[in-house]
Parts: C-alpha cells; structure tokens; sequence
C-alpha cells in the first residue's frame, strides 16, 4: 500500500493537537463577469458573437476543525479601492487587491 498526499508530510507532534488548533483553508475563483452560453444549432458556429470575460475573484475561506471558529472570507481582486467599497465603513470580508489576480 502506498500512502502520499498531505498525510505522508504529516508531523507526529502535530498529530496531538485538539480540534480547535487545527484549521483548513480552501481557495476558490470566481468568474463573476461570466456569461453561460446560449444552445446553438448545427448550423450556427458561434451562438453568441460575445468573447468570454474572464474577469474573476479569488475567495478564500478558512475554519477550524471543531466548526467553532470561522474567519471572515478573504477576497483578492485586481481593483484597489472597488466602487461597491467606497462608502462601506465595515467590511464583512477582507479584501485585498493584486494587479495578476
């Protein structure tokens, strides 16, 4: 049996940590200027004549393993101060901008 993965690297001192010490975080993109395209017939070649946008987000959520502490969603986008921003005083996320994002 061949074991790999995370489970190969895994630390034996970090094996006896409690639930609520351990966290998990997952990244996720989101194409949020994406356009499904419309059911074409045989004869047409291109349904749509709009070029997909690939304008996205990355979101990244993050808790622990016992399900009591979650962190706010970390969003990066390529804008530094985004329009729906300009007059929030309190963010329920934490954004941060990246020209390659």
């Amino acid at each position: 049996m061949k074991i790999c993965g995370d489970r190969v690297s895994a630390d034996a001192e970090a094996e006896k940590l409690s639930p609520e010490q351990i966290y998990n975080a997952d990244e996720t993109g989101l194409f949020w200027r994406y356009v499904l395209p419309a059911v074409a017939n045989a004869s047409e070649k291109d349904p749509t004549g709009v070029k997909d946008s690939k304008e996205r987000i990355i979101i990244l959520g993050c808790r622990n393993a016992s399900r009591r502490h979650k962190t706010k969603l970390f969003i990066i986008g390529k804008l530094a101060k985004p329009r729906a921003f300009k007059n929030e005083k309190v963010f329920p996320v934490i954004y941060w901008s990246d020209k390659r994002a």
